[in-house]
């Protein structure tokens, strides 16, 4: 892997006796650095975390989108000061099919909810696009409330 390239993180610690972990995919995404650590091993050093492999949103063609790509785009558009989001959740059903789920204070009219679904669309090419105010995002069962669900990325699991 080159330096600022992402990659997924994958660790061995072998601390635990019992039971080590060996090439344990965390599924997490990260980017290498060139630089040294300043202790002189040679072991390679991280820049940065940058996402979950679950947050990941795949495209037709090949691409694949952060779902941190959303947030930006709700404040870039100045939604989020706009129209009050609270909270907001990407689900990717289908390859081609991604749904925008959005709570906010203040409801937006049509020609809002469209200009959004405009600026989106630009960067994710041939999808089926929709946008779907909501009075709440329903709690996972883990309790969290996940901001990306990608049906895809459990299809790709399941094939491994």
């Amino acid at each position: 892997m080159s330096e600022g390239e992402k990659g997924r993180i994958v660790v061995t610690c072998l601390e635990n006796y019992g039971m080590p972990f060996i090439r344990y995919d965390t599924e997490d995404l990260g980017t290498k650095s060139e630089e040294s650590c300043s202790c002189g091993r040679n072991l390679p050093l991280m820049n940065s975390i940058t996402g979950r492999m679950d947050d990941l949103i795949r495209l037709p063609d090949g691409n694949v989108i952060y779902g941190g790509y959303f947030r930006y785009a709700l404040k870039d558009s100045e939604w989020i000061t706009k129209y009050g989001i609270v909270q907001y959740q990407v689900i990717q059903k289908k390859l081609n099919n991604i749904v925008l789920k959005i709570v906010c204070q203040k409801r937006p009219n049509q020609q809002a909810l469209e200009s959004l679904k405009s600026l989106v669309m630009k960067h994710l090419g041939n999808v089926t696009f929709d946008i779907e105010v909501v009075n709440e995002i329903l709690v996972s069962v883990s309790g969290k409330r996940k901001t990306v669900i990608s049906e895809i990325a459990s299809q790709m699991k399941d094939s491994r």
